[in-house]
């Protein structure tokens, strides 16, 4: 019996800690998404992410949020036909850049998804948007 509590202990304290999962693409970070948890962090390995639509979707917590973060700020460089579109409640975005790109919706970020999945609490720091513009030169 003690060892079946002590068992029980063991897999609740271990579910109360948060995770760090790396990504390397934006399919890697919805698929992670998925199972995020409020304190969870994704790291996104440093280098030249091409044409990655990144979705940002989830819920995180007011103290422990859900984030996405450069392995090394500034060395995530997003280039291309990229975009990010955060969605859900208490999720940040930090170290990001996004360099010589072109956006097919004009935004190459949002703070939401669509019209029915707004971000509320949401955050973005430490990121640029360098020479990026739409695909159309008639775009405003």
């Amino acid at each position: 019996m003690r060892r079946m509590i002590l068992l029980f202990f063991l897999l609740v304290a271990g579910s109360l800690y948060a995770e760090n999962f790396y990504v390397t693409s934006a399919a890697e970070i919805a698929a992670n998404m998925k199972s995020a948890q409020p304190g969870d962090t994704l790291i996104m390995r440093q280098g030249v992410w091409t044409d990655q639509q990144i979705k940002f979707e989830g819920n995180g917590e007011e103290e422990n949020p859900i984030v996405l973060i450069a392995e090394k700020p500034g060395f995530v460089v997003l280039n291309g036909f990229s975009s990010l579109r955060i969605s859900g409640n208490y999720l940040e975005v930090n170290g990001l850049h996004f360099v010589g790109g072109y956006s097919r919706s004009g935004a190459p970020i949002e703070f939401r998804n669509g019209s029915s999945h707004p971000a509320h609490h949401c955050r973005l720091t430490n990121t640029a948007i360098i020479d990026y513009n739409p695909s159309s030169l008639s775009t405003d």
